[in-house]
């Protein structure tokens, strides 16, 4: 009798937990909807009731192996778990809308904050899977570690993909614009007249116009010269130095 009584407890305490939660929902949805936690508390309902329902068959099932204390156990960690878990997932589902939602509205701040916030969880994540030891020194090296991996090769990126997109597409079609201009200036049949286009788009007049578009072809031919004579050797550099700065780091994150 004490065993179904403890059985009917923890179904009745169950019910009354979603029951709880349905309530709260039902009365609250416009509150809940004005902070964007509705899709978060239906989300945790349908997980409390499917574990609630689970826990309840699996207890039945070993209804003759299972004594007082056990079933009482079983309720307590593996639904105290169960709920952890779900409040988690229905916590990232929440969030990954919130974050949809903001990068919808401010694109920019959303980027900068998924920058500044993924070192500090993939942080978390390898301190909870113990890949590096759990001390305080080690939140901001792994931090670092990750933020290294992160800005190191977008910044890269930011420096290098510009400068080979401006001295190769760009430079061909800035070549081949003015190469076309300065051939039909010299067709007469053609009604080409003012500045060169260049210099229109530049709005340069007409007395700084040629010594102009001479030092910007100059100076654009160094440019190319440079980036494609020394692209190589200087991501070769930026190269060792994220795996000097990757190994240190984690030499530090290991040291006891």
């Amino acid at each position: 009798m004490g065993k179904r009584f403890a059985f009917a407890v923890c179904m009745m305490g169950s019910a009354a937990l979603v029951g709880l939660g349905v309530w709260t929902y039902l009365n609250h949805r416009l509150w809940l909807r004005a902070h964007r936690l509705d899709g978060f508390l239906l989300l945790l309902l349908i997980f409390a009731g499917g574990a609630a329902l689970a826990l309840a068959l699996q207890v039945r099932a070993n209804w003759a192996d299972l004594s007082t204390d056990d079933m009482l156990r079983l309720y307590a960690r593996r639904g105290g778990l169960m709920l952890l878990v779900f409040t988690a997932i229905s916590a990232a589902f929440a969030l990954a809308g919130f974050a949809l939602d903001l990068f919808a509205q401010r694109p920019w701040l959303t980027l900068i904050s998924l920058l500044l916030l993924t070192p500090l969880v993939l942080t978390g994540i390898d301190m909870a899977r113990n890949k590096i030891p759990r001390r305080p020194r080690n939140l901001a090296l792994g931090y670092a570690y990750y933020a290294l991996a992160a800005w190191y090769i977008l910044g890269v990126q930011a420096l290098f993909i510009p400068l080979l997109f401006l001295t190769g597409p760009v430079a061909l079609i800035l070549a081949f614009l003015t190469v076309a201009d300065g051939a039909a200036r010299l067709i007469p049949s053609l009604p080409v007249s003012g500045d060169p286009i260049l210099c229109k788009w530049t709005h340069i007049g007409p007395p700084l116009c040629a010594p102009g578009l001479a030092v910007f072809f100059i100076l654009y031919a160094i440019l190319a010269w440079l980036v494609f004579r020394y692209h190589d050797q200087a991501l070769d550099f930026f190269a060792d130095g994220y795996q000097v700065g990757k190994e240190t780091l984690s030499a530090m994150m290991r040291e006891t």
